[in-house]
């Protein structure tokens, strides 16, 4: 049995987060993730799995910041991956490496291609 976390809410994920210049024009361009666990008082058990609560992975680039936010579940049916008007590849392929290291249960249905924000 997975033991609850101690404080549900928000939690960094440090190990995933970059301060890399990804496009070699001198300038870092930072990713940080995060996710949201569902507190017990929501009437959900709070694990540390791959497949409970949601996840958000944010890029800060050429001024601009990109969001992808993403819902787990069990079930295909029960994941949902959306991004803002502007994501990119690097994202795509990080989102990619999550899913297969068991991170996260990323919605995989598009090849990892986030589906626009309404």
């Amino acid at each position: 049995m997975v033991p609850l976390l101690p404080n549900p809410g928000i939690c960094f994920w440090t190990k995933l987060c970059e301060f890399n210049d990804i496009d070699g024009d001198g300038n870092i361009d930072p990713i940080l993730v995060y996710r949201i666990y569902k507190t017990p008082e929501e009437g959900e058990d709070t694990y540390d799995d791959g497949y409970t609560g949601r996840i958000r992975i944010i890029i800060f680039y050429n001024d601009t910041k990109a969001i992808i936010r993403a819902i787990t579940g069990d079930l295909d049916g029960e994941r949902s991956t959306t991004a803002n008007n502007a994501y990119f590849n690097h994202l795509v392929k990080k989102m990619e490496n999550m899913y297969h290291d068991r991170h996260y249960g990323f919605d995989n249905s598009y090849d990892f291609v986030p589906r626009r924000e309404k």
